[in-house]
């Protein structure tokens, strides 16, 4: 990941390291590039962005992605080996967002559910739906 204002790049475990991942023999390179992760969130101390990279394993930074067929949601901090994968009942989601200190994702129903990451196993927990979803 990089900050295109600070130039700093931050390292996250590689795309091969997701759970679940896609039939390479079925899928080409260019359609795998354009849809294996859907969505990044991005929750950082402001301060990570701006500190030189060798600094880089400062565990105050988390991304949340939105990947694979079945829209799963996974996390990793700079430095781990693999993303790790959050436990929920169902694997489609359509939007993740960071506000006041956790990640929030919605499901392709409307349902909105808060990713609980300091659990073991890591999971979602159901808040509300969303209005307007049927």
């Amino acid at each position: 990941m990089l900050n295109p204002l600070s130039r700093i790049q931050i390292s996250f475990p590689s795309r091969t390291t997701f759970r679940y991942q896609y039939d390479f023999d079925a899928a080409g390179p260019e359609h795998l590039c354009r849809v294996f992760v859907k969505k990044f969130a991005l929750a950082s101390n402001p301060c990570f962005l701006t500190i030189p990279p060798a600094l880089e394993s400062d565990k105050s930074s988390v991304v949340m992605a939105i990947y694979g067929e079945g829209f799963r949601l996974a996390f990793a901090s700079p430095g781990d080996e693999a993303w790790t994968d959050v436990e929920s009942p169902i694997g489609c989601y359509d939007d993740i967002m960071f506000f006041n200190g956790s990640f929030y994702a919605v499901d392709t129903d409307g349902m909105l559910r808060i990713c609980v990451i300091t659990t073991t196993p890591p999971k979602t927990v159901d808040i509300a739906m969303s209005p307007g979803w049927c």
